[in-house]
């Protein structure tokens, strides 16, 4: 996890690079909550067209997040394999699934080094989000973890550390929650899959 280039203006908050071991298996889903799952589950809209039905859920708090996947877990959790649940991805998950997990190319974005490929931000779009799934996915599979909006993971946000660290989760607490990936208002620059 993270990036020791020397050009990198977000050093502080993206050093040290450091390894990271995830041991436990999980599963993400391939795209971005649209607007019409999120209604299905909580039962309130977060658009207001309908034409908007396949463009992604924003404007959720932290908390909100965290409702939809307890709310998940009650209405489909019985479907998961035994042992797991929804949750929100830790900040680790995440950027192991954005670089491409053990399929990763290493590029520089999620499944590309051009940006224009595989999100949308502030350089190619109208700052408006985009309908999901309409760039080229990861080498996972995984769509939009480059732009379109910013998605929240499970952790507190902490500086990182130097030692190896199997499985974190983070710092137990904090004043800010993690949030990664990019969104429309940003700048490729800030949609690394290492930015934070």
């Amino acid at each position: 996890m993270g990036d020791e280039e020397e050009f990198n203006e977000y050093g502080w908050a993206e050093k040290p690079k450091h390894e990271v071991i995830l041991s436990k298996h999980f599963y993400l889903s391939n795209c971005q909550v649209t607007r019409q799952q999120w209604q299905y589950v909580m039962g309130y809209k977060t658009y207001e067209y309908e034409g908007e039905i396949h463009l992604p859920a924003v404007n959720m708090t932290w908390k909100e997040a965290l409702t939809f996947t307890r709310k998940m877990n009650e209405k489909f959790g019985s479907l998961l394999p035994e042992g797991y649940e929804f949750s929100l991805p830790t900040e680790a998950q995440w950027e192991y699934a954005a670089r491409g997990g053990n399929k990763s190319l290493g590029f520089l974005y999620s499944g590309s080094n051009d940006p224009n490929e595989v999100g949308w931000c502030y350089e190619n779009d109208a700052n408006e989000p985009n309908i999901v799934c309409t760039k080229f996915p990861n080498e996972l599979g995984l769509y939009d973890m480059t732009g379109n909006v910013m998605e929240w993971c499970h952790d507190w946000y902490g500086m990182y550390s130097e030692e190896d660290q199997t499985n974190p989760v983070g710092p137990a607490s904090g004043l800010l929650r993690v949030m990664r990936g990019g969104s429309v208002i940003n700048f490729y620059k800030d949609s690394r899959v290492s930015h934070r």
